[in-house]
This record gives C-alpha cells, structure tokens and sequence, in this order.
C-alpha cells in the first residue's frame, strides 16, 4: 500500500470493508427463521438506508470519496440529507447492514452492524479533524447539526 492510501486514510475504508463482509458472512452462515416482523423491520431499515445512502451520493456529487481526508478544493455541503446529518453514507451503510441482520435473523450480523455503527462514529469523529482544518465553516456547521440520526445523534 502506497503511503498516500494511509495518508488519505485508507486503512479506515480497509477496516470498513472488513467490518461489511462480516456483516454479510455471518448473516449468511449464522441466521434463523424468524416472524414476518423481522423481515418488515428489514425493509424499513433497507428504506431509510435507501434514503440516507442515495441523498448523500446525490447531494456530494464528485466530492465523494471512500476515503475520510476530504478531495482537495472540496465544499462543504449543507443541503439534502446533510442539512440533518453530517454523515449520512455511514447512516445508510449501518442502516442497510442492521436491515440484512433482520432480515437473515442473525445476532452474528446484527453484531457486526453495530460494531460497524461504533466504527463509523471513530472514523467520523477522526474525518471531522480532516474537515474542520479544510473548512472554516464546519464548526459552525457541527455544532447545527446531528452526527447520524437527525434530531436525535
């Protein structure tokens, strides 16, 4: 791996991917029937991460980037989805993969989605350093605005 790929923080994605196919292995290899109510919370998560994931791609455009370090010349987005939360994608992904561990009934997957939900929160906590230094305006922005779930966290 380059030294840019760390500089960039790479090893955050790497992490995140590990994190992801755990999620899907063991909801995979680790699940059982459950009552329709699993697989109807399951479609309303897969909803919300829907929302959540297709607002913040649409609303960041070619400002998106796995990678935590902002692209240089960056602008800080304020409207869609970013206008509740400040890190939507990682709402959608955590979302998405709570959803699979509902739908498949697997406490193995729903372990690796809220460890993939605390991860978020580090690697958020860690590109938020990132931002700030590039962006005046975030702090402003930060203090407005929810870290996740809007009104909530």
């Amino acid at each position: 791996m380059s030294a840019s790929f760390a500089k960039k923080g790479g090893w955050w994605v790497v992490g995140q991917g590990l994190l992801m196919t755990a999620n899907l292995a063991l909801g995979w290899f680790w699940s059982d029937t459950g009552a329709d109510i699993w697989h109807w919370l399951a479609l309303a998560l897969w909803a919300v991460a829907t929302f959540f994931g297709l607002g913040g791609f649409l609303a960041l455009g070619k400002h998106l980037t796995p990678f935590p370090q902002p692209k240089p010349g960056f602008q800080l987005v304020r409207h869609g989805v970013y206008a509740w939360v400040r890190h939507p994608l990682y709402t959608a992904v955590t979302t998405a993969a709570g959803g699979w561990a509902a739908w498949r009934v697997s406490p193995g997957a729903a372990a690796a989605a809220l460890a993939l939900g605390i991860f978020f929160r580090l690697k958020a906590a860690h590109e938020e350093k990132w931002l700030e230094s590039a962006c005046p305006e975030y702090a402003d922005y930060r203090r407005h605005t929810r870290w996740f779930i809007p009104f909530l966290y």
